[in-house]
């Protein structure tokens, strides 16, 4: 089942033009999107997540039309570069943001995000400031905090670039089985080939805005 799919984009942000003419993502999978600073990749995130108008085109999640939505009710949950934790909210507090948004009972959200904790391997650590734990912990939470919601699409935004080697090892693991025990659909970009490869079942490679090869990740070569 495709969970996410995008027909004929056209976006543009101030001389820069991209363009995607289609993309399926079935649910459970990842799709990389790599491409040199400047090709568009991050663009592309913007406008599926509705902070870039699209020019043209169309964006379908879960078989429904967003691409007219305001972000808030596009149903797309996005972890970026760095974590972007709230530092007035504890660790739990920050996982179940989005749940005290939707008004969930505070029972409910408490339950929710002790849950999430253990699924990203950080239980225990749920009092805690943000301040208080590393970058690759706070990514973790930055990824619980997008999932809780239960939105079909996740965005994926250079999020193992600020981290080390053995911290993005991990979280690569992480971020792969969740997506698929949770069967949203993903979309990662990166600059460095080996998230993609560690990661993704099929990438679109960016230059200039255009889409220079589209398709399964064991036939990719990067162009860049």
């Amino acid at each position: 089942m495709s969970l996410l799919r995008l027909q004929n984009l056209r976006f543009r942000r101030g001389s820069f033009q991209g363009t995607v003419p289609f993309l399926e993502i079935p649910a459970g999978t990842i799709t990389g999107v790599f491409g040199a600073s400047g090709s568009g990749k991050s663009s592309l995130l913007e406008a599926i997540g509705g902070f870039l108008p699209l020019e043209a085109g169309e964006i379908w999640a879960a078989d429904r039309r967003i691409d007219g939505l305001p972000p808030e009710k596009r149903q797309t949950a996005t972890v970026f570069q760095r974590s972007a934790l709230f530092p007035h909210l504890n660790i739990e507090q920050n996982i179940a943001f989005g749940l005290a948004l939707r008004g969930e009972p505070a029972a409910a959200r408490l339950e929710q995000a002790r849950l999430w904790l253990r699924k990203v391997g950080l239980e225990g650590l749920g009092e805690r400031a943000a301040s208080q734990i590393s970058e690759g912990q706070a990514q973790r939470v930055a990824l619980a905090r997008a999932l809780v919601v239960g939105f079909p699409v996740l965005l994926l935004d250079e999020p193992f670039s600020a981290l080390d080697t053995h911290t993005r090892h991990g979280l690569r693991e992480l971020v792969k089985n969740l997506v698929e025990e949770h069967q949203v659909a993903a979309l990662l970009v990166s600059h460095d080939p080996e998230d993609v490869y560690a990661m993704a079942t099929q990438v679109i490679e960016q230059d200039k805005g255009l889409v220079r090869w589209a398709g399964p990740v064991g036939e990719w070569k990067p162009l860049v």
